[in-house]
């Protein structure tokens, strides 16, 4: 079960902090010991700290590479956003306790990382407009108590991994923490080949492009 965030938590993401529960005096805790509702805080807010935060990681960045004179992506392209040894965290629900709503630590935490990795993958290269297409292949780490057989055919392939988390709450979770850093929306994605197999470390590869027609032309 998650833990509602810190105040530190919150500082290390760049997120508002939730807000406190009003207090309540010696007096009144006595004569209604039931905790009265606070009031909640909003997911836009937070959603809106999120997106501010990818502008300003997404500023810092083309800052980096205009110094360095690095030469735009080619559009046509496919950008390839990786994660190595990082645990994929699935989508989950928000979350509700003592009033507040608010998004547990470990989906905050792995967001901020995916949505840096974006931005270092996209470089100085422009949101992708239009269909979009995607392949995502997650990394399961292979359990070190399985035996040497077992692990080498996992590497090999011949097993695979079938138990929680589902591909489409692994799925959801990557295409949404990259809205506004490769794409406006990931309704925009209108291809995809999803991926789980074992590997000696967790991780992701996620490569997304504009999609191109049955002719190999190009469409904008």
């Amino acid at each position: 079960m998650a833990a509602r965030l810190s105040k530190s938590a919150f500082a290390k993401l760049g997120l508002p902090k939730e807000p406190a529960a009003p207090k309540r005096s010696r007096a009144q805790s006595v004569k209604n010991p039931v905790a009265q509702p606070a009031p909640s805080a909003s997911p836009t807010a937070f959603k809106t700290a999120f997106s501010q935060l990818k502008d300003t990681l997404r500023a810092a960045e083309h800052r980096r590479l205009q110094a360095a004179d690095v030469a735009p992506i080619d559009p046509k392209a496919w950008v390839e956003v990786v994660l190595e040894n990082v645990v994929i965290v699935p989508k989950e629900r928000q979350r509700f306790g003592n009033g507040f709503v608010y998004t547990s630590k470990r989906t905050r935490a792995f967001e901020r990382t995916l949505a840096e990795a974006g931005i270092k993958a996209m470089g100085l290269r422009p949101l992708m407009e239009g269909p979009t297409e995607a392949e995502i292949t997650i990394f399961f780490p292979i359990p070190k108590s399985w035996p040497k057989e077992a692990q080498e055919e996992a590497r090999a392939g011949l097993r695979l991994p079938t138990r929680r988390f589902d591909v489409d709450n692994g799925t959801k979770a990557v295409l949404d923490s990259l809205n506004e850093i490769v794409y406006p929306d990931d309704s925009q994605v209108v291809e995809l080949q999803v991926r789980k197999i074992y590997a000696d470390q967790p991780g992701m590869i996620a490569k997304f492009r504009p999609v191109l027609n049955k002719l190999g032309g190009w469409k904008k």
